[in-house]
């Protein structure tokens, strides 16, 4: 647990934490909403599924 404390406060630039935790929050925010039209149903629940993953998995990879 220290080393991740040391590696997110000593080996990033300060401004990006908060941001990288922002954008992560925002695409997974995105992904529940899409996911919630996916549980209605219909014609399109694939393409939202779809929209949810790529949404989520967007936001893990930029965080990165």
């Amino acid at each position: 647990m220290y080393r991740a404390l040391v590696c997110l406060t000593d080996q990033h630039t300060p401004w990006v934490v908060p941001l990288a935790a922002c954008v992560c929050w925002i695409s997974c925010y995105v992904a529940l909403l899409l996911e919630q039209r996916v549980r209605k149903g219909g014609a399109w629940a694939p393409t939202w599924l779809l929209a949810a993953a790529f949404s989520a998995g967007a936001g893990i990879w930029s965080t990165h």
